[in-house]
């Protein structure tokens, strides 16, 4: 049993953030049913059958300062919820991001970290194939304007107006989606030296980063990249040159043939992409900017927000004038913010010491220091607060660290 538990937990990881997946179709689309979640309670169901006694959770409590930021974090997500303004759906979110967590415990608890970066290893291979087989799929829709979306799977490419196609893979969200494929990629790298091929995937996979055309996650490619970079020896800081330069080459090229055919528009995309300052609603960068101006002032607004919050997940409600205002998935674009008006200000400072501070702090740093760092950005202008890739990085990071201190 243990070989086949091994492949759930591998399919596990290389379908994480695959919500374009939903296993129960469309009519279900009040709830995604993706393949991460299917897994999940797979891989739950045999660790409770046969690998009860193979758990080994003292990582977790070792460290029990990490342990007590933790807790606290998750405390007051729980309060929140009490003192939610629609409990219904704050119950929702927390038994998603309880779930997540339990998943990704367990298998830290189930293995050790020499197995855990070998799972890694070959889910970042199949990650990042069906990551390619998606940005395939999504640009034929959108060049071809064949809709190959069926009722399980979500086929409609994001774009940037009409000026391009916007691939994200597997997610349906493209800063998530790349989130999730820089994950990989950064895995690969480490492992590159151990196949020619994989040092391919891992190009094929910056190109596709690059294609993205996601300002957050350039941002969190580039802070990635100079900690790497400044840390490297001479010989890594090439090779890692050669990565950005090739992939950036063939995404010029790539983008100069489409311009010249007039299947797309270079000029727009690019005005579009670094406009920047334009800080009205009807800018992404203005869009961004005023929710993380309106979420702080909203959440010193009211002594129950601040020390409270209106309520896990619960943001929408207070959201006003955006043309998603009123929907669910409506959220202040800062997972900081978002944290500190819908959880309390204990919730967002035991957040960033946790998932930040705290690891910069500690001794013995490890090679998932540098997703953590990039991470701390990247949330900066997102949230990934109830995706499994956030939670996965940073305890990957504690699990390692606690391997380490042990020899």
């Amino acid at each position: 049993m243990g070989n086949i538990t091994k492949l759930i937990t591998i399919l596990i990881f290389s379908f994480i953030g695959a919500d374009r997946i939903n296993l129960l179709s469309d009519n279900f689309n009040f709830f995604i049913f993706t393949p991460f979640i299917f897994l999940s309670i797979i891989f739950i169901l045999f660790v409770l059958s046969f690998h009860l006694y193979d758990l080994k959770f003292s990582w977790l409590f070792n460290n029990k300062l990490s342990f007590h930021f933790l807790s606290i974090y998750l405390l007051t997500i729980i309060i929140s919820t009490i003192f939610s303004m629609d409990i219904y759906l704050s119950l929702k979110r927390i038994v998603l991001i309880f779930f997540i967590l339990f998943v990704i415990i367990l298998i830290l608890s189930l293995y050790d970290i020499s197995t855990i970066n070998n799972i890694l290893f070959k889910s970042s291979i199949l990650g990042s194939l069906l990551f390619l087989i998606f940005n395939i799929l999504l640009s034929l829709n959108w060049f071809l304007a064949y809709d190959f979306t069926t009722i399980y799977i979500n086929l409609i490419p994001d774009e940037i107006a009409y000026f391009v196609p916007r691939l994200g893979g597997y997610s349906s969200d493209v800063n998530r989606g790349t989130a999730v494929l820089l994950f990989f990629t950064l895995i690969l790298y480490n492992f590159s030296h151990l196949n020619r091929y994989i040092k391919y995937l891992v190009f094929l996979n910056i190109f596709f980063i690059l294609i993205s055309f996601s300002r957050t996650i350039y941002l969190m490619m580039f802070i990635i990249f100079i900690w790497k970079f400044l840390k490297s020896n001479r010989s890594d800081k090439i090779v890692m040159g050669k990565y950005v330069l090739i992939s950036f080459l063939t995404l010029s090229c790539l983008l100069i043939f489409l311009e010249f055919r007039s299947l797309i528009d270079i000029k727009l995309l690019i005005d579009e992409r670094i406009n920047i300052f334009d800080f009205s609603r009807f800018t992404s960068s203005g869009i961004h900017l005023k929710l993380i101006i309106e979420g702080f002032f909203t959440a010193f607004s009211s002594i129950k927000i601040l020390l409270f919050g209106s309520g896990f997940g619960t943001s929408y409600h207070l959201i006003e004038g955006y043309y998603w205002s009123g929907t669910k998935y409506g959220n202040y674009h800062s997972m900081y913010i978002t944290s500190l008006v819908e959880c309390g200000i204990f919730n967002s400072i035991f957040l960033i010491i946790y998932s930040f501070l705290y690891p910069i702090y500690i001794s013995n740093k490890n090679i998932f220091l540098d997703l953590v760092i990039g991470l701390f950005f990247f949330n900066f202008f997102y949230q990934l607060n109830v995706e499994p890739m956030f939670w996965a990085v940073i305890l990957l990071f504690y699990k390692t660290n606690y391997e380490i201190n042990n020899g």
